[in-house]
Parts: structure tokens; C-alpha cells; sequence
């Protein structure tokens, strides 16, 4: 059986020699204890279903850490998992990620919106999908609930308001980009769904932390991932100003998300 204490960093490599031909967002995982806890959190939440088999859908899955935590802990349910993403890259990783598991998983390269569910689901997950629109995430989360069964249950992830890596990107993306505009949140995803008689049931809060390495290499990766475009390309005032939002908190951040909890 998968052992329920099994930490995401498991996935992952420590040395720094080794971390530097990873990924930005492999080098991320390995510095914060973010996945970790949200899967702790689902986990305790998917555990209190009453049906032992759990058919459960992940949107955006990605490389499949998430889902990891998830089955390693769901050792009471029978649960079937199938994982959604459109990036292939993605999907190989998370196939390598979730080889050892002995849950029946499906991994499918497919966007959301070309997805054709063969079944309805007991739960579904759905995280940091930030390219939606407002408008756009009232019709996502409306499509969701058509997916779940009666008694099923969905799970929107977003990150907060009072979050460092908001905070970092809203100061310096201004003064990157001409048509910036604040980053969407989790108070305007609640807004949009009250507006639009979407309701949530339970919203949860989650607090976790980031430390950036001293390591040079391994502190641009994290920060490329954040920002999505390396260091080299920003103006070297900028870079400075960065370290130092970085250096004035002591090289950790607190990072938050809420979890919207919503019915068919």
C-alpha cells in the first residue's frame, strides 16, 4: 500500500548539483511545503465521504505531485484517478510521478474545454488556473458541477489575497508590462461565483511557506517560475529591487490559497 506519511519532496531531488537541471517549477516544489499541505487538507476532506470507491477528476494536474499526496493518503477509499492537462510534457512527468501508485489512473492530454468526461465524478479538483477570466471561471465551475454526481463535491483552488508571491508580482509585473493588471484572486473568484448564484458550500484558507536558496542558480529558477521569464530578461534595477524584497523577508515566504468547496 502507498504510505500515507509520503512527503512530495519524495519526488524530487535535493542536491543542489542535481536541482539545477530541473525544471523552475521542480526546483519550486522542492522548496516549499505548499502541495504538501493542500493535499493534507484534501485528503482530509475526500476521507469523509461516505462511499469507500471515489472516482476523482484533476484539471490541470500537471506533473501529478498533487495527486501523489492525494492517493498516497487516500488508503481507506477505492479511487479511481484521471488526470487532465494539456501540456504532454506534463503528463509524462505526472505518469512518472504516479507509477508507484496502486490506485487506477488515467492520464490524458486534453484541455478543459475539449474534454468529454465519460463519467461523473465523486470529487473534482480544480487549481490555480489563472488564465481564466472572471467570467470565464463562473462558466468553468459551472461545467464542473454538471460533471459530478449528486453527491459529489468540487474543489477550486486559488490563491489569496495576502499572499507574498502575489504581492512580489503585482509590485514588479507593473513596472514589467504596459497592460499589466492585478492578478486575479480568490475574493474576486468568490465574487464572480455570488454574482452568478454559483454557490460555495465551505471556504477553507491554507497558509504554507517558500524559502528561496541562497544558491544563485536555484534562486533564479524558483523566481522564473514565479514570474514566468528568467531574471536576465528584467532591467538589472530590477533584479536588485527583487533581492531585496527577497532578502526583506528573510528568504521565506508565506504563501496562502483558499478552497472553494462547491455542489452539483
Amino acid at each position: 500500500m502507498p504510505d500515507p506519511q509520503r512527503d512530495i519532496k519524495d519526488l524530487y531531488v535535493y542536491e543542489p548539483n542535481q536541482l539545477e537541471n530541473s525544471s523552475p517549477f521542480e526546483v519550486f516544489l522542492a522548496h516549499t511545503d505548499e502541495k504538501e499541505q493542500l493535499g493534507k487538507l484534501l485528503v482530509d476532506r475526500i476521507s469523509q465521504l461516505p462511499s469507500t470507491e471515489i472516482a476523482l477528476l484533476d484539471v490541470g494536474c500537471g506533473d501529478g505531485s498533487l495527486a501523489a499526496s492525494l492517493l498516497a493518503g487516500l488508503t481507506e477509499k477505492d479511487t479511481s484517478y484521471t488526470g487532465i492537462d494539456p501540456v504532454q510534457f506534463n503528463i509524462d512527468k505526472a505518469a512518472a510521478n504516479l507509477q508507484h501508485t496502486h490506485s487506477e489512473i488515467q492520464l490524458r492530454t486534453v484541455g478543459f474545454e475539449d474534454f468529454q468526461a465519460p463519467t461523473k465524478y465523486d470529487v473534482i479538483i480544480a487549481s490555480n488556473l489563472y488564465h481564466l477570466g472572471e467570467h470565464e471561471v463562473v462558466d468553468f465551475i459551472h461545467r464542473l458541477q454538471t460533471m459530478l454526481l449528486s453527491t459529489g463535491v468540487g474543489y477550486f483552488i486559488y490563491r489569496d489575497d495576502q499572499d507574498d508571491i502575489l504581492t512580489m508580482r503585482q509590485q514588479f509585473e507593473s513596472r514589467l508590462y504596459e497592460d499589466f493588471r492585478l492578478p486575479r484572486t480568490a475574493r474576486m473568484v468568490i465574487n464572480a461565483c455570488l454574482s452568478n448564484d454559483i454557490t460555495i458550500d465551505n471556504i477553507s484558507r491554507l497558509e504554507a511557506s517558500i524559502h528561496i536558496p541562497d544558491d544563485k542558480k536555484l534562486k533564479a529558477k524558483i523566481l522564473e517560475f514565479i514570474f514566468n521569464r528568467t531574471l536576465d530578461s528584467m532591467p538589472e534595477t530590477m533584479q536588485s529591487d527583487i533581492d531585496h524584497f527577497v532578502t526583506a523577508r528573510k528568504n521565506t515566504f508565506t504563501t496562502a490559497q483558499k478552497i472553494l468547496q462547491f455542489k452539483p
